[in-house]
């Protein structure tokens, strides 16, 4: 069979007379390419390797499976592991099934009593890490378990939150009516002090006669001596005109504990959750319109929970008791509760509950008094 005489070899070229004429140029640059090829190839696996080299680390799994790459972070109870080429989305590993974990160098652990831990982690039994710190030689046992971060992101130095809401009643005609709710609340924290302002007022009247008129304001600080403990110094400052009360002064101090922060719970409904209480001594005054003014010392009582139950719905309750020292049933009793709606970028809605409570009221006046309001309201976070 004739050979085509246009046909073109990789090192030679069979021209029309049918004799091999042989090209050294075209021959050494086919090897050429053929070492380039070779090194893009292992440069493409190597570099990687060489990038994430100082930050690799190995997950074992509670199925023995073993995942290889950076350690990018574990918050909310879950694991964040990128791939050791550094391409792709990263794992998202649920930290129940972390059995054994091990670093190339020093990461920060955040551990469940709030301390935190920076060092070399290496296998250990499992369920538990060795943890190389510096400047200690010897090798910390840390229990998994125990573990609530890793490398959490930096926090701001203050966060605060900011919350308004307001509720309205007119009605005319028959009878003439006029309702008005206001209530505001600030909260700002940094790592070691807590500063709290709640402020309320309620004001109805019915045919241009004032039916309620109360308002309501505390201040507390909180000195964080712990992540956990504090203590706190608070003014309460409170008038109802209906209760002949004119101006209701109390000053109290004492210790305060968080019994639940933000993530202490792996699980989304419950991980925005806090509880905080405190118990307290100190004076309280009673200015009267038209009865005795009176002043005596008290204990004090304080309870703040709230509940983001899902993104969108908050459950709260605010409670302070004020006990008199040596008369013990002679109290005063203030409480807020709710659930909060968040419709858009902050904007929400309400359905709160007040009840207040004296034991001692004024002559022809009642122990207990309740509002129920429906408000609209506005809540910002610097998060």
């Amino acid at each position: 069979m004739r050979s085509n005489p246009l046909y073109i070899h990789p090192w030679k070229m069979i021209n029309v007379t049918g004799l091999p004429v042989y090209y050294p140029r075209i021959r050494r640059d086919f090897f050429m390419i053929h070492r380039m090829c070779l090194v893009f190839v292992l440069m493409s696996c190597v570099v990687p390797s060489l990038i994430y080299a100082g930050v690799l680390g190995s997950v074992t799994l509670k199925d023995g499976s073993i995942i290889h790459g950076e350690i990018v972070e574990m918050v909310e109870g879950t694991l964040k592991v990128k791939s050791a080429f550094g391409t792709g989305e990263p794992f998202l590993i649920q930290w129940g099934e972390v059995v054994n974990l091990a670093t190339s160098q020093p990461i920060a652990f955040v551990l469940g009593d709030g301390g935190s831990l920076t060092g070399i982690a290496e296998k250990g039994d499992p369920g538990e890490l060795q943890l190389v710190t510096t400047p200690l030689t010897v090798k910390l046992p840390v229990q998994l378990a125990a573990i609530t971060a890793i490398n959490p992101p930096k926090k701001k130095p203050v966060n605060y939150k900011v919350n308004f809401n307001f509720g309205s009643k007119f009605t005319s005609g028959n009878t003439d009516n006029t309702q008005i709710n206001l209530l505001g609340g600030f909260v700002a924290r940094s790592e070691r002090l807590r500063v709290i302002l709640d402020a309320r007022y309620f004001y109805s009247e019915e045919d241009k006669s004032v039916t309620d008129r109360n308002a309501y304001g505390t201040m507390d600080m909180n000195y964080f001596m712990t992540s956990r403990f504090y203590w706190f110094l608070a003014v309460l400052m409170q008038q109802d005109t209906f209760d002949d009360l004119n101006l209701r002064t109390a000053v109290t101090s004492g210790p305060g504990y968080q019994f639940i922060d933000k993530e202490d719970f792996a699980s989304p409904y419950f991980s925005q959750m806090t509880l905080q209480g405190d118990l307290g001594v100190g004076f309280l005054d009673e200015d009267r319109k038209i009865g005795d003014d009176d002043n005596y010392g008290v204990y004090r009582w304080s309870l703040r929970w709230d509940w983001e139950v899902i993104p969108k719905l908050t459950i709260f309750h605010q409670q302070q008791g004020f006990p008199e020292m040596g008369h013990l049933s002679n109290f005063i009793l203030n409480t807020l509760q709710g659930i909060r709606f968040d419709i858009w970028e902050g904007i929400n809605v309400s359905a709160q509950v007040q009840y207040l409570y004296n034991n001692k009221p004024a002559d022809d006046s009642k122990k207990g008094d309740t509002t129920v309001f429906l408000t609209l309201g506005y809540l910002y976070e610097n998060l």
